[in-house]
Parts: C-alpha cells; structure tokens; sequence
C-alpha cells in the first residue's frame, strides 16, 4: 500500500483549478503533512486515535483517495466552507456570532446533505457527493446568516446589543433550538419559544 499513501499524500488527484478541490488540497495537506498524520488524524476524548481501519484501506484500494481523506476527517469538511465564496465573507462580515458559533453553523451546513451517512458516503461508487454536498453547505450557509441577520436586527429595542449577540450565538450552538429557528418563519413565536436563553 506504501505507493498508494504517496499518491495519497501528493493530492495531486485534486485540481488546482477547481475552488473546492484547491481548497481541499490546502486543507488535506495541512491536516495531514506526512504519513505519520495519517496514524494519529482523529482526536477523541481518549486521545489521539488511529483512524487507517479496514474501511480506509477499501477505500483507497478502490481508487477513492477523496473519500478516504473524508474517512481520515470523519468527512467533517466544514472548515472549508469558511474559508471559501460566498461563506467566507459572510462570515467575516458577521455581525452577531463570534468564532466558535461560525465553525458550528458550518457544520451543520456541511451536514445538511447527511453526508456522515455511510449509504451516502462510504458505500458510494465515487467521490461525486463531495461537490454536491459544497455546493449545498454554501446553500444553507447563506440562508442561516441571512436568517441571523435579519432576526438580530429585529431584536433591536427587546434585547440590549451584547445580549442580542449572546442569545443569538446560544440558539446557534444548541441543535434543538437551532433546527426550531430555521424552520420557523414567525419571529415572534422564535423569542417567544427561545426568550429564555437570554437569561440563561
């Protein structure tokens, strides 16, 4: 397998030319410098953990170096996203979430096309879901900010400006409140459901 993880480490099979495919090369080739990255890619709460199993190796074999890269990040690939258009100036330009909320927000994007599943991804003939489930991180990644935004500015007058930040940032945190946020078109029913978070 040695000429496998140099191909696999060259990344040369991801275009330069192509926005998310340079993007994944940059941060494949950060997240893994040298072989030994590959035996200790995956942090867990016990430690350092060596995620070269059996299922990395079908993958490779088969040709799929893209997935097994995925494998190696447990296909978390939502750093990407905001460091790629249009996400990443949305981002910036963030008025109300700070750092950690962003990060989160982004993988709940990258998430939204169930690519952990294993039907959707390890079971697939081709890597082709990868650019599918980019285009539609950037998707949702517009739509919550843009949600954000607009609720931030309609909490102006009910909750003073360092705690409009603070709330809006827990809703973005917790998985409930968030997934109730996004679904809900009312504004008034939101606070009124989620006002408590304010106090918290």
């Amino acid at each position: 397998e040695i000429e496998r993880i140099e191909k696999l480490l060259e990344m040369d099979f991801l275009s330069d030319d192509d926005d998310f495919e340079a993007a994944a090369k940059t941060f494949f080739r950060e997240c893994y410098p040298d072989v030994e990255a590959l035996y200790t890619c995956h942090s867990s709460y016990h430690g350092p953990t060596n995620m070269m199993t059996e299922e990395f190796v079908t993958l490779i074999q088969g040709g799929r170096f893209f997935g097994a890269l995925c494998y190696l990040q447990t296909n978390n690939l939502s750093p990407i996203l905001l460091v790629t258009e249009p996400s990443a100036s949305l981002a910036q330009a963030s008025k109300y979430l700070d750092e950690t909320s962003l990060k989160k927000l982004a993988q709940r994007a990258w998430n939204q096309t169930n690519t952990s599943s294993r039907a959707l991804f390890q079971d697939r003939e081709d890597d082709s879901w990868a650019a599918e489930a980019f285009a539609a991180g950037h998707k949702f990644f517009g739509e919550a900010m843009a949600k954000i935004d607009k609720f931030g500015a309609w909490l102006e007058g009910k909750v003073d400006e360092d705690k409009r930040a603070a709330f809006l940032n827990k809703l973005v945190m917790s998985f409930w409140y968030f997934d109730d946020f996004m679904k809900e078109e009312d504004f008034e029913k939101i606070w009124k459901n989620n006002a408590r978070l304010v106090r918290s």
